[in-house]
């Protein structure tokens, strides 16, 4: 946003107007205000190792990230996947970042699972 003021009073001026309408003075003072923003997001992951078992037991994962279908989902979506090979199960559950609805959602035996 862009404002002209006198700068001697600070009188907001009038476009076009070259002399301050308040006090005469033609001395202008240009003020721009810029706005900006920034979005932040977390993603974090855990991993639980066992000794004796090759790479890891129970994997837990959220985060945010780009969907395939950017007409559908512009701001990506944020996905929760938990693997655990205890107890042999996959969950997983994807949400719209705009709305907050589940776009997908699996909760089954690890056995059964296909990436």
């Amino acid at each position: 946003m862009k404002e002209i003021l006198c700068k001697k009073c600070e009188t907001k001026l009038p476009n076009g107007n070259s002399v301050c309408p308040n006090c005469g003075s033609k001395s202008k003072l240009y003020k721009v205000t810029i706005t900006d923003s920034a979005i932040f997001t977390e993603n974090f992951g855990i991993k639980q190792k066992v000794k004796g078992f090759k790479n890891f037991m129970v994997e837990f994962i959220s985060r945010h990230k780009s969907s395939g279908d950017m007409k559908k989902y512009p701001e990506g979506v944020i996905e929760e996947r938990r693997i655990d090979k205890k107890n042999k199960t996959y969950y997983q559950k994807v949400i719209d970042k705009k709305t907050g609805k589940v776009t997908h959602f699996e909760n089954e035996s690890l056995l059964k699972h296909k990436d």
